[in-house]
C-alpha cells in the first residue's frame, strides 16, 4: 500500500524465504502499529470475528485474529495474509478466478488470492517482515458502502469455496457483532448501520 513502510532489510528477507523455500506460495509479515485491548480480543472472539488463533479464520471466514501475529516470535502457517503486506509466486496465482463479485473497493481480495495460493504450496507470516502501516482515516468509498461490502464480499467468499449451513447461520451473528460497535458511534456510526443493514440484505438473497 501507498501508506506502508518498511522496515531495513525487509525485501532481502523476503527474498531469501522464497529462494531458500521453492515449496512457497505466499508470504506475508506484520504490521508493527497493529495493536488490540483485550476487550476488543473477548469481543471479537465472542462474535466469531476472530479465531483467537493467528493464523487462522474465524468460524465465519473472518481474519479478527491480525492483531495477534505481533506476538509472534516465529514463522507461522497461515490461512490469510495481510493485504498491505503480502506477496506470492507468479505460479501460485495462475488460477486465480474470475469474480464477477468483485467490484469497485472489496474487502476480501487478500483472502481470496490467499486461498487460491495456498493450494499450490505454504502460505507463511513471517514476524521479522515489518512494515508500519499508516492507515488513513479517509477510505477510496464512503463508509456506508464499506459497511455494505465486507459483508457481502464475505459472504461471496463463503459462496466460493463452500460454507456449511451452520457457517452460513454463525454468519449473522458475526454480523450482529459489526452492527453493534456501530451504535455506541452515535451519528457517526449511522452510515456504517446502513451499510450494514443494506449488506446483510443482499445476503439473505444470496443465499436463499
Amino acid at each position: 500500500d501507498d501508506d506502508v513502510e518498511l522496515e531495513p532489510g525487509y525485501l532481502g528477507n523476503l527474498m531469501e524465504h522464497y529462494r531458500r523455500e521453492p515449496e512457497l506460495a505466499g508470504l506475508g509479515g506484520v504490521d508493527r502499529l497493529q495493536r488490540s485491548s483485550w476487550l476488543w480480543r473477548c469481543y471479537t472472539r465472542l462474535f466469531l470475528y476472530s479465531s483467537g488463533r493467528p493464523g487462522k479464520l474465524s468460524y465465519t471466514g473472518y481474519g479478527g485474529s491480525l492483531p495477534l501475529w505481533n506476538a509472534a516470535v516465529a514463522p507461522f502457517a497461515s490461512e490469510f495474509l495481510y493485504g498491505c503486506n503480502m506477496s506470492f509466486r507468479c505460479e501460485a496465482l495462475r488460477l486465480l478466478p474470475d469474480c464477477e463479485w468483485m467490484n469497485g473497493y472489496s474487502l476480501v481480495a487478500d483472502l481470496l488470492v490467499t486461498r487460491i495460493a495456498a493450494q499450490q504450496g505454504m502460505v507463511w507470516v513471517d514476524p521479522a517482515l515489518g512494515v508500519l502501516h499508516h492507515q488513513s482515516p479517509a477510505s477510496r468509498d464512503s463508509a456506508e458502502r464499506v459497511a455494505q461490502m465486507q459483508i457481502v464480499h464475505h459472504a461471496y467468499l463463503f459462496q466460493q469455496f463452500g460454507a456449511t449451513r451452520w457457517q452460513r447461520l454463525w454468519f449473522y451473528w458475526t454480523w450482529l457483532g459489526l452492527y453493534l460497535l456501530t451504535l455506541r458511534q452515535g451519528d457517526a456510526g449511522k452510515a456504517c448501520r446502513n451499510g450494514y443493514l443494506s449488506g446483510i440484505r443482499q445476503v439473505r438473497e444470496l443465499w436463499r
